[in-house]
């Protein structure tokens, strides 16, 4: 996960395939703190980001680059509210305890 901001977060950080040039097709970490008061865990299999959480710890604007390009994906909210979705930047309002899954269609 990389922060370009403390709202922007882009979740695909630098991984072994690009650090050493081997296939790393299966990843996931889970409630990464990331600067803004957020806890992330990502899970990705077979080369494909599979699902996102976001978990909000307090009143927060939260930006996430789409991880699934134009592919289709299930949102699950709680908590919060989408803003924006028809950007590559999913925009949302988090409240304290606000939850924000992605997840992708098979």
């Amino acid at each position: 996960m990389q922060e370009q901001n403390p709202i922007d977060y882009r979740l695909s950080p630098l991984h072994p395939e690009r650090q050493y040039g081997r296939r790393c097709r299966d990843v996931s970490f889970f409630q990464l703190h990331a600067e803004g008061a957020f806890l992330v865990s990502a899970k990705k299999s077979a080369g494909i980001t599979r699902k996102v959480e976001i978990d909000a710890q307090k009143e927060a604007l939260l930006e996430v680059k789409n991880p699934f390009g134009d592919k289709k994906f299930h949102l699950d909210l709680k908590s919060t509210s989408l803003i924006d979705k028809n950007t590559p930047l999913l925009r949302f309002k988090c409240q304290s305890g606000g939850i924000v899954r992605l997840i992708a269609e098979p």
